[in-house]
């Protein structure tokens, strides 16, 4: 019954997110539980894998067949986002910039844009926005910018996916 849940997300690659007050699970196409709700934080599916959170283990992928693919170990990090575009957003908190910064790691799960921007949204179509000393960029996947826009907006809304506040 999906009136038992506080936020039901679109379905994405079979499954639906789900989340009650505490958990997240996820639900397939007949409404049938297939993971309980479990985890502290999780993503919707995204490129056959979606990003769970458990204080016991830490940020992981998991699969469709719900194997823990990979255990996610950098220090510091704060929140993990599923794939778009083969990159992966991760959120670092750290003492040393006195503030967040924002990481992608590529599918083998190398850092492939480092910690350099205090906004970033997923990649979209091979393209992010990422902002920086009040600067928005818009970033191909290798981490050049595409292009830069004028320092003459306040906030840019950049397509919000997953029900994450990208700013």
């Amino acid at each position: 019954n999906p009136l038992r849940y506080q936020w039901v997300w679109n379905f994405s690659e079979w499954y639906s997110l789900v989340k009650t007050r505490l958990k997240y699970g996820f639900l397939d196409k007949t409404w049938k539980e297939v993971i309980c709700r479990q985890y502290e934080n999780a993503k919707s599916f995204s490129e056959w894998l979606a990003s769970v959170y458990k204080k016991e283990t830490g940020y992981q992928f998991i699969d469709h067949i719900w194997n823990v693919v990979k255990t996610i170990e950098i220090e510091g990090i704060n929140r993990l986002w599923s794939f778009f575009s083969w990159r992966a957003l991760i959120k670092i908190v750290s003492k040393f910039w006195m503030n967040r910064r924002f990481w992608f790691i590529d599918k083998n799960y190398d850092i492939c844009i480092p910690a350099q921007y205090s906004s970033a949204s997923n990649f979209y179509s091979w393209i992010a926005l990422v902002q920086d000393n009040k600067r928005y960029w818009f970033l191909y996947t290798d981490g050049y910018v595409k292009w830069m826009l004028d320092p003459i907006y306040d906030t840019v809304i950049f397509n919000q996916l997953d029900g994450v506040d990208l700013f």
